[in-house]
């Protein structure tokens, strides 16, 4: 059995447990590389993804072998169409974040696939090249819909929306607010008093198992189950309903 495969599908729920019924706790995305804990692959597969040591279990049937990614999807989400032509027919969608196995070939605009089909050649960045600008990636998702354990325009969770904008910036990031609050850039100060004093764009603060990133001073983007989607509010509101900042990490 090879040690590591890919996903293949557009992505796939990691689940707690092996069953259909099982809670999320993650979202894997088409090419991410995840390897098998698992001595022999079942219908369900323990795995541990690549990028950021995550375990869990997906279906069997979302891994195939691993190609050499040349490029990166950039945008919230693009497609896969049949044909170098926006009115072929659209085979399936990607998300930020997918890595995907190009060929060279380019045709009015749009890039062909190893594997077959072609994807707008705008939508897409070199593996190697990434955007510093974490918040502009960030806001990219504002309005999509929160999903425990999501990490694409699909549905996305607070720590994912984090753990995402970073990525696309060539920063690791752990998955989950526990890790990210103890290792994303360096610990800021926070006074008791004036919790929101000398905040700023780019700052993450972490309240009870939360997380979000400043836009500015005072406004804050985060994936929440309050509202059910990606939203953009005063830090003040947050304050309120977990009654405090835990901490506040600036790169």
């Amino acid at each position: 059995m090879a040690e590591l495969y890919q996903i293949e599908t557009t992505s796939v729920m990691m689940r707690l447990e092996p069953q259909a019924s099982s809670q999320y706790c993650n979202e894997l995305l088409y090419g991410e590389v995840v390897k098998i804990l698992d001595e022999e692959p079942a219908e369900w597969i323990k795995i541990r993804a690549k990028h950021d040591g995550y375990e869990g279990f997906i279906p069997a049937s979302a891994i195939g072998s691993v190609q050499e990614p040349q490029h990166r999807v950039y945008v919230p989400v693009t497609y896969i169409y049949e044909d170098p032509d926006f009115k072929s027919p659209a085979l399936s969608p990607l998300f930020m974040g997918s890595r995907i196995s190009t060929s060279d070939e380019i045709q009015n605009g749009w890039r062909g696939l190893k594997q077959g089909g072609w994807v707008f050649d705008a939508h897409l960045k070199a593996i190697d090249s990434f955007d510093a600008d974490y918040i502009e990636t960030a806001l990219k998702f504002k309005d999509a819909p929160y999903m425990w354990g999501g990490r694409s325009y699909d549905g996305i969770d607070c720590s994912g929306l984090v753990q995402l904008s970073l990525m696309e910036a060539g920063i690791a990031c752990p998955r989950d607010t526990k890790d990210q609050i103890e290792n994303i850039g360096h610990a800021m100060e926070v006074d008791k008093k004036t919790p929101i004093a000398g905040l700023q764009r780019g700052d993450f603060v972490f309240f009870d198992r939360h997380v979000g990133i400043m836009v500015d001073d005072t406004h804050i983007l985060n994936a929440t189950a309050r509202h059910m989607q990606t939203v953009i509010e005063p830090v003040d509101t947050l304050i309120a309903d977990y009654k405090e900042i835990l901490a506040v990490r600036r790169i």
